[in-house]
Parts: C-alpha cells; sequence; structure tokens
C-alpha cells in the first residue's frame, strides 16, 4: 500500500519525536544521527531539530508544490552521476583466495632472514600465552562493576491522576513525551463467558482490519497512517494484588501529535462503533492467515506449545 507525502511526513515525525532506540543508548543514537549533516559539513544539528524543516516541507506540500516529485526527479531521474556494479558469483573465490594466502606466506618465508622468522615465532608464541593467560585480581578489579549500593532502592514512580469522566474512569499520567500522547481504551473482558476468551485476538484483529461503515479497511488504514502513530489491540489478564480477583481487559492502544488527538478519538470510535463484522470474506481470509501462522509458529516453537499447556 503506496503512502501519500503526508502519511510519509507523519511517519518520520513520529519517528525523529519517539526517538525510539531500543537497547541502544539514546545519546549515542543522536550522536550518529548528527554525523549524517556534520560528515558532509553540514549542520550537526539540522536531524536533531527538525520541527522548522518538517513544518516547511509540510507548508510547501501544502501550496501545492511536488517537493517529493522535483527531488526524485533532480536527484534520481535527472541525475548523470550513477554508478553501475555488476556482482557474478565465482565458486572458485573461496579457493582462490586460500591459495593466494598460501603463496603471500610462503613469499615471506622465503625472503625472510632466519632472524626475522624467529622474531615472528616468538611474537606469536608470546600473543598465544597472553591469550590463554588469566588476568590478575588486580587488573580485574579495574574494571568498572555496578554495585547494590549504586542502584535506587525505589522503582521509579510514574505520576498518576484518577478522573472520573462521564462515568469512565481515566488514569492519566502527566510525563514528557515530546508531544505525542499515547492513549489506552480498556474494554472490560470479564462479563465475557469464558469460552469466549480464545476469539479475543481474532476479534481484536476483525477491529482493526475489517473495515467501517464509512471505510473499507485499506481507506481506513490510510487514515490511521495519515493522521497517528498507529492504532494497535493489546489484552492485559493479570491478578489483582492483595485479592483473589483477576482483570482482563482488551486495551485498544494508539498514539498521536497532541494536535491530532481529537483525529485519533475520531478513529478509535469508528473502531468501536462503526466496524463492519458482516464481511465473510474478509473475516475468513484473517481466519486462514491465523490458522497458518500459529502452524509456522508451531513448528519452532512446539516447546512453548507444550510448556502453555502444562501449565
Amino acid at each position: 500500500m503506496a503512502l501519500t507525502p503526508t502519511q510519509w511526513l507523519n511517519t518520520i515525525e513520529f519517528s525523529l519525536r519517539e526517538n525510539n532506540t531500543g537497547s541502544y543508548p539514546r545519546g549515542l543514537v543522536l550522536m550518529l544521527r548528527a554525523m549524517t549533516t556534520w560528515l558532509y559539513d553540514e549542520d550537526p544539528l539540522a536531524l536533531l531539530f527538525f520541527e522548522s524543516l518538517l513544518s516547511e516541507i509540510r507548508s510547501r506540500i501544502a501550496s501545492g508544490e511536488p517537493f517529493f516529485e522535483e527531488m526524485i526527479r533532480e536527484y534520481f531521474l535527472d541525475n548523470p552521476h550513477r554508478t553501475t556494479v555488476i556482482m557474478e558469483p565465482d565458486t572458485n573465490l573461496e579457493d582462490e583466495m586460500d591459495a593466494a594466502e598460501r603463496q603471500r606466506l610462503d613469499d615471506v618465508r622465503k625472503t625472510a632472514s632466519p632472524g626475522e622468522l624467529e622474531k615472528i615465532f616468538k611474537n606469536a608464541e608470546r600473543l598465544k600465552k597472553i591469550q590463554e593467560t588469566p588476568d590478575s585480581p588486580e587488573v580485574l578489579a579495574t574494571i568498572p562493576t555496578l554495585k547494590i549500593a549504586d542502584l535506587e532502592k525505589k522503582n521509579r514512580t510514574i505520576p498518576i491522576t484518577i478522573l472520573d469522566e462521564k462515568g469512565a474512569t481515566v488514569l492519566y499520567h502527566d510525563i514528557s513525551t515530546n508531544d505525542i500522547a499515547y492513549i489506552e481504551i480498556g474494554l472490560d473482558l470479564r462479563p465475557l463467558l469464558q469460552r469466549y476468551i480464545q476469539y479475543i485476538p481474532l476479534f481484536s484483529r476483525a477491529l482493526l482490519e475489517m473495515g467501517t461503515k464509512k471505510e473499507d479497511y485499506v481507506e481506513i488504514s490510510r487514515r490511521i497512517d495519515r493522521k497517528t502513530g498507529g492504532v494497535h489491540p493489546s489484552l492485559l489478564i493479570s491478578g489483582i494484588k492483595d485479592t483473589k480477583g483477576a482483570e482482563a481487559r482488551l486495551f485498544l492502544c494508539g498514539k498521536a501529535m497532541l494536535p491530532q488527538v481529537g483525529e485519533l478519538f475520531d478513529i478509535i470510535r469508528d473502531i468501536l462503533m462503526d466496524v463492519r463484522l458482516d464481511n465473510r470474506e474478509r473475516f475468513k481470509q484473517m481466519l486462514l492467515e491465523e490458522k497458518a501462522r500459529q502452524e509456522q509458529q508451531l513448528v519452532p516453537g512446539g516447546h512453548q506449545a507444550v510448556n502453555l499447556r502444562l501449565r
């Protein structure tokens, strides 16, 4: 599904704002991002302070200027600077490289004096001894280590405000998110009969992939890409602390930049209230895809299925 320029800008802006670096340190990733322009004698902060650049691009596109089209024409279609690289496999390459290496070593052996060869052998023995000798306790003690005393004794507390909005409980977290609002709407599954719980993953997928009364699946997907950073379902089943009760909820999770929060709520409302569940062909296609996915996961992860069954 091809993305429009607006959808691309929305996706890129979300990526820059979230700066989701996974297990990599954010500072390191920001440094590497700055190198993208700095290496070519441009402003190293250009990709860090990106809001003005995105605003300029967005305004030029809104005015009707073919911004991306002109870039494609200038840098690709009409660009005479290009290189054609043809790579052909060679089944004898490894043998040829080994033979060349052996020849190089033979040449060194023939041209080196007995003293030079003796020096090479002694250096090799010394290196092997260094590699095989364990470090002394004094050397190991110089390695920085994290001690229990260096850790905070309490988890970081996330601020929470509990509100009541028209009979619905709202948990509000006032934290810095770089002007992105993260919304989670939870549906209580406890009144649902237990035999229906197993169908919740398929049902939650149907909410997003069956379309609505106003838009088919492709149109609602494009609308989500154009207006938000994504909408996805999440299932929570958990015990309640200090009680014998349990919590079971289906969450619809979405994220949007602050000016588009209203449109995110409109999309979630359409998904929940106007979803079309009567498209049998689309549902059958989803069911077969889910069946194939489960079968594919079963082969490499059979032990996980057995583990779940035993529990």
